[in-house]
């Protein structure tokens, strides 16, 4: 609740946003497939269904955590290699432009804010289309 008087100050960093935007992402995830899972478990070990239910839901957030992580660090490569991002290291605090064509940009923005850069929507063009 905003008090009159008071200022709100956004304090938080790429990094923690882009952690935040992977959490949510295998929150939504997770779920899913863990139900699945229980659904056909309960089925066929019904004494065992909830320790393994259990055991599934954390595999498979840490698989998920490594597989989005390791999917963005493949989309930055790829931008990078393609032009589709501006060509300078990330690096705490500094902002990469990342062209609006590149088709994987989300994947992009995500690697980025992880590695505490800052993702820019600007007037980047890609080398194809200059």
């Amino acid at each position: 609740m905003h008090h009159p008087g008071t200022s709100f100050r956004h304090t938080s960093t790429p990094r923690r946003r882009a952690v935040l935007r992977l959490v949510v992402l295998i929150l939504l995830i997770n779920p899913i497939l863990t139900c699945a899972f229980a659904f056909v478990a309960r089925g066929s070990h019904p004494d065992l269904a909830l320790g393994l239910t259990t055991l599934f839901c954390f595999m498979t957030c840490a698989a998920l955590s490594v597989w989005i992580r390791s999917d963005a660090h493949h989309a930055w490569r790829d931008a990078r290699a393609s032009g589709f991002v501006e060509p300078r290291a990330i690096a705490s605090g500094r902002t990469v432009r990342v062209s609006s064509e590149c088709p994987r940009r989300w994947l992009v923005e995500l690697h980025i804010g992880l590695q505490g850069g800052i993702a820019a929507r600007g007037p980047w063009q890609p080398r194809s289309l200059r």
